[in-house]
């Protein structure tokens, strides 16, 4: 697919991801990150090349494979793949702050404690005793992703 994407724009001809999953669904059926490969494959180059390219180190690939580890503070040149990583999650029923090191989730607390099991997120929800309110703060690989697509 990634030598097709070299000269042809896959999103000008209306190719999908469910076209991907019929077309090569076989060839990545032991990789959990399906759409992120996908993305990666319409920049026209491999999964290896785009990694090397990218300078983004093999704990990505095996990510690629396992799922994504929400937790992972090992986020080096992480920024490099925002453009084609992709996590598709719902934040509109909280108040989004962010820090230098992390993000912090205020809403009702069922809410969060339903958004840190979906994402398997280790911190726990706390209580914040100025603000009155209950939260999630939280760091690594998912909190550098919302960070750069809330932005």
């Amino acid at each position: 697919m990634y030598t097709v994407a070299r000269e042809i724009d896959l999103d000008r001809i209306g190719y999908t991801y469910e076209d991907f999953i019929n077309d090569y669904g076989d060839k990545y059926e032991n990789y959990e990150e399906k759409r992120t490969i996908f993305n990666i494959l319409k920049t026209g180059e491999s999964i290896h090349t785009f990694l090397v390219k990218n300078k983004v180190s093999s704990w990505f690939r095996a990510m690629l494979r396992a799922g994504f580890d929400y937790n992972s503070n090992k986020t080096d040149n992480i920024q490099n793949t925002f453009g084609v990583i992709y996590v598709e999650y719902d934040i509109d029923k909280f108040r989004l702050e962010t820090y230098d090191r992390h993000i912090e989730l205020y809403g009702e607390k069922e809410d969060i404690e339903v958004f840190r099991k979906k994402y398997a997120i280790d911190h726990p929800v706390l209580f914040e005793p100025y603000k009155q309110e209950w939260h999630l703060a939280f760091d690594g690989l998912f909190a550098e992703y919302i960070r750069e697509t809330q932005n």
